[in-house]
């Protein structure tokens, strides 16, 4: 089992970085630009890090608004009630958003985990949003999390959201056709339990017996963060101990766009999209 979580962890900052690099085919003309910052504040005899990067697009208003948004969010977290004083944004600039989220996310690091912080444990906190893949019809943009404190391994959020062109529309699952929703997850549950096959071949374990947290029925349940488009595929990310315990990982499970058209389970949109 802890070999599969270390190669797990090793995949995930593979991607991560390889994801750091913009990728266009001729015809892409999106305008990008990157905003970085970071804070550093101590907390007893240990350093508490936090760093933001966003790339955006700047000459397409609609997802750069959208990307606004969920820094914003990310910003506020789960728990937020409200802007405190000490923390002063202007939700209409990106600027102000990367630095909100890094200062929200110190100020949330040091005032839940710093009283028990030991000195030797590193707490810190990262966010990317990056370009994953752009061509002339969609740009798709990754959204990596991680966070470090006081427990046993860190937690990783890894995702993507494709925005089409030219109007900036984002990939939804609504996107796919309802009434072939139970054939599209007898799919995605057949290539989650081939994830697993593949990861656990070499660790003795029966596939069979790991328990698929949102399983039932014979049915899976979507990504709590959708699907987005990557190549010639649509992508269903799921995160870590959304479908099995942490050290199962995140499986990525791809479907072809093409064999998704010509079986019907693409709507109006992305059947048009698919060539």
């Amino acid at each position: 089992m802890k070999k599969i979580l270390l190669f797990l962890i090793a995949a995930i900052l593979f991607a991560a970085c390889n994801g750091n690099g913009d990728k266009k085919t001729e015809g892409a003309n999106l305008e990008l630009d990157s905003i970085t910052d970071s804070i550093r504040v101590k907390v007893g005899e240990s350093t508490l890090n936090v760093d933001a990067k966003i790339t955006y697009p700047t000459n397409a208003e609609s997802i750069k608004k959208d990307l606004m948004e969920l820094v914003k969010q990310i910003g506020q977290g789960d728990d937020f009630d409200g802007y405190p004083d000490s923390l002063k944004i202007d939700t209409t600039d990106m600027r102000s958003l990367v630095n909100y989220v890094v200062k929200s996310k110190a100020e949330w690091l040091k005032a839940d985990f710093g009283e028990d912080v030991e000195p030797v444990t590193p707490m810190s906190y990262s966010l990317e949003v990056n370009v994953l893949e752009e061509t002339d019809k969609y740009i798709t943009m990754g959204v990596y999390e991680e966070l470090m404190f006081s427990g046993p391994h860190p937690n990783y959020t890894s995702y993507g959201i494709t925005y089409l062109k030219p109007d900036g529309k984002k990939v939804k699952l609504g996107d796919l056709d309802a009434a072939k929703t139970s054939e599209i997850k007898d799919e995605l549950l057949t290539k989650v339990k081939d994830f697993f096959t593949e990861l656990t071949k070499d660790d003795e374990l029966n596939v069979d017996d790991i328990v698929l947290l949102n399983e039932k029925d014979g049915k899976i349940d979507w990504p709590v963060y959708g699907l987005f488009l990557l190549g010639d595929s649509a992508v269903f990310s799921y995160q870590m101990d959304e479908l099995a315990p942490y050290a199962f990982g995140m499986p990525d499970v791809r479907m072809s766009l093409k064999e998704m058209k010509a079986k019907g389970w693409l709507g109006k949109t992305l059947s048009d999209f698919v060539e």
